[in-house]
């Protein structure tokens, strides 16, 4: 799939870390990228700079061969798993 990742400020993810269960990718500065995604699991995970996580799942059911996927909106996750539960609003 190729495609661009968008921020909820509508910015772009530049230089980001992208990987799923098959492969991995960075976008460039414009938030664009390409990587080879499995229709039958078709979820990417974003990394920021900052570490947040965005995990997005793509529709693929028709898709066939390349596809451009267009602008993908992204959130960053405000919370993450917590070992311990000692870190407040983490779960």
């Amino acid at each position: 799939v190729f495609g661009r990742v968008k921020d909820r400020r509508g910015g772009y993810y530049a230089n980001a870390d992208i990987h799923n269960h098959i492969g991995k990718t960075r976008t460039d500065e414009l938030g664009e990228f390409a990587m080879d995604v499995d229709k039958r699991y078709p979820v990417i995970t974003l990394v920021d700079k900052f570490g947040g996580i965005c995990e997005v799942d793509l529709d693929l059911t028709e898709a066939k061969g390349a596809v451009w996927v267009g602008e993908i909106p992204c959130e960053i996750q405000q919370q993450t798993a917590s070992v311990t539960g000692d870190v407040k609003n983490v779960y």
